[in-house]
Order: structure tokens, then C-alpha cells, then sequence
């Protein structure tokens, strides 16, 4: 079971790096938390672990509590939604399998979604690689490059104004399921959490009664099927949001974690 410190305000349990879609390194990721203040880390970068042992080093040197992870994308009855595991074994070969198939799912989706977005902004693979520091590439990579062209104001207007078109948007990556991903965090070692529940899509609007419903009776159905943990505290929710799900996490006996999802 994962053991966190009693002050969360101390903890950033979701941080990522230049092995996924994070602009810093491992080192530079674990020394911004240090500078904010905390003294419990972990890095969840996006199915993959590579970054983790440089990050471990550097969290060691500055006396920090350091937790291995990983966030794996997943899908659940037609909703995507983020599972992270901490405390994972790195060396699990069923881990090291889903990583692998979904850093190959990455790259079909990217080829196909430059495809699209060269036909429509002329948008290039050069352009997208620029971007990025490692061989993780991703759509806030693409969102960037979209925003140096001066086709969007920052990477959530690109998001917004152009991720979201019908032609862009049914461009999807192939996920493994919800419970495919809470079985291969506990099969290597691990502690699944439910990541920032507050930006689940497609169960009405935010912050709307029917919204908590929903989110409740999701994180009830993830619970069965082996659930641990819920991030509760992130940058996206507000206090009511983050009230809500405390709440929802005590009912439901999970654990609470805080993330600030650095990028």
C-alpha cells in the first residue's frame, strides 16, 4: 500500500518529464518540486518508466521521500480516463509490455493526426519533432507547434479551437481498458489512483449535480475492480471540486493524493 506523508500540501504525486510530454528533466522535474516546497515526489510520466531511477538519484540527493509511477491512458465505457501506479515494479514484464504497445498505438495515431493536420494547416512532422527534447511525442507537442505558426494563442486555445473539430477529434489513440490498467498496476507491485476525476468528459457538465453523480458512480464501479486511490487535489479543481471528491474518497475508503501535473 502506498505510503504517503500526513501534510499532502508537501506532496506532488504527479510530475512529468522529458520521457513524455514534460519540457523539464528528470533532475530539473525533481529540483522544481524541491523549489516548491515538497518534500514527497513521484514522476508519472506517460507509459513509460525510463525516467524514473535518473529522478530517484536526484530526490535522494535532496533528501526526498520518492515514489516510482506511471500514467496510463485507458478507456471505460467510451470515456477516457487516467489511471497513475506508484511504487511500481519497473521490471514487471506485463508493465513493460503495455508500455510498449501503447507507445506504438502513440506513434500510429501521430502519423495519422500530422496527416490531418497537414492537410488543414500545413502543419509538418519537422515542425511537431521541434518541439520535443526526447522521442515522446504527443498532441501538446503538436499544439505548440501550432501555436508557433500563430494558428492558436497557447496550447489550450490550439486544444480548444482546433483539437476539437469533428476531422482532428475522431483521431483517436487506442487505449487499454480501465480495468486492463488497474490489473497490470497491481500486478507489478503497485497502488492505482484515479487521476484528476474533475476532467472526466462526457458525464455532463463540470461542477453540475449530474456531473458528481457520475464521477461518483464511476469511481465506485473503478473501486471493485481493484481502485486504490483518488487524486483529488490538482490544479484544475477547484476547492468545491476537490471538497466533492475528498468526500468521495473517504465514502469509498480510497486514498486521497495530491498532483500538480507539472509539465
Amino acid at each position: 500500500m502506498l505510503q504517503l506523508m500526513t501534510d499532502i500540501n508537501k506532496c506532488d504525486m504527479h510530475i512529468h518529464t522529458c520521457f513524455s510530454d514534460g519540457e523539464d528533466s528528470p533532475e530539473e522535474a525533481i529540483m522544481w518540486a524541491r523549489n516548491c516546497g515538497m518534500e514527497c515526489v513521484a514522476i508519472t510520466d506517460h507509459d513509460d518508466v525510463r525516467g524514473l531511477k535518473r529522478a530517484e538519484a536526484q530526490a535522494e540527493k535532496l533528501g526526498m521521500i520518492f515514489h516510482s509511477g506511471i500514467e496510463l491512458s485507458t478507456d471505460f465505457k467510451g470515456i477516457k480516463l487516467h489511471i497513475l501506479g506508484y511504487d511500481i515494479d519497473t521490471k514487471d514484464e506485463a508493465l513493460k509490455k503495455a508500455c510498449a504497445v501503447a507507445a506504438a498505438r502513440r506513434v500510429n495515431r501521430n502519423k495519422k493526426l500530422v496527416e490531418v493536420l497537414n492537410k488543414t494547416y500545413g502543419l509538418t512532422w519537422e515542425e511537431v519533432k521541434a518541439e520535443t527534447t526526447s522521442e515522446y511525442v504527443g498532441r501538446p507537442h503538436m499544439a505548440k507547434a501550432l501555436v508557433k505558426k500563430g494558428l492558436a494563442d497557447d496550447v489550450r486555445d490550439a486544444f480548444k479551437k482546433i483539437f476539437s473539430k469533428p476531422e482532428i477529434a475522431s483521431v483517436k489513440k487506442e487505449n487499454m481498458s480501465a480495468e486492463e490498467a488497474i490489473n497490470i498496476i497491481k500486478g507489478a507491485g503497485g497502488t492505482p489512483v484515479l487521476a484528476h476525476p474533475g476532467k472526466i468528459r462526457k458525464i455532463g457538465e463540470k461542477g453540475s449535480e449530474e456531473f458528481f453523480e457520475n464521477v461518483e458512480k464511476i469511481i465506485l464501479e473503478l473501486s471493485q475492480m481493484g481502485l486504490e486511490g483518488l487524486e483529488c487535489i490538482h490544479k484544475d479543481h477547484s476547492e468545491q471540486e476537490a471538497d466533492s471528491f475528498m468526500k468521495m474518497a473517504q465514502k469509498l475508503n480510497l486514498l486521497i493524493t495530491r498532483g500538480s501535473d507539472h509539465h
